[in-house]
């Protein structure tokens, strides 16, 4: 798998929504190149490396502390556990 891939392409291999790959990866330091028409493209060896890089962090912060949040969704309240 070499070339470029576009945001859609790489929301449906990864299994993401496409605003999860736009709005949430890019800020958070995924590597991209701007196409036309405000269009991204990505390689997939740049994901697979932001992914390895944003799993160790988030597995490091499970481990320290884990929050479970329940929602009673006919009142809106929220309980943290």
């Amino acid at each position: 798998m070499q070339g470029l891939y576009t945001s859609k392409e790489i929301s449906e291999i990864y299994r993401v929504p496409k605003y999860t790959v736009t709005q949430y990866w890019i800020p958070k330091g995924l590597k991209h190149i701007r196409g036309n028409k405000k269009s991204y493209l990505f390689k997939i060896e740049w994901v697979e490396n932001f992914l390895e890089e944003n799993a160790i962090e988030v597995s490091s912060c499970n481990k320290t502390k884990k929050i479970h949040i329940r929602t009673n969704n006919k009142k809106g309240n929220c309980f943290v556990h």
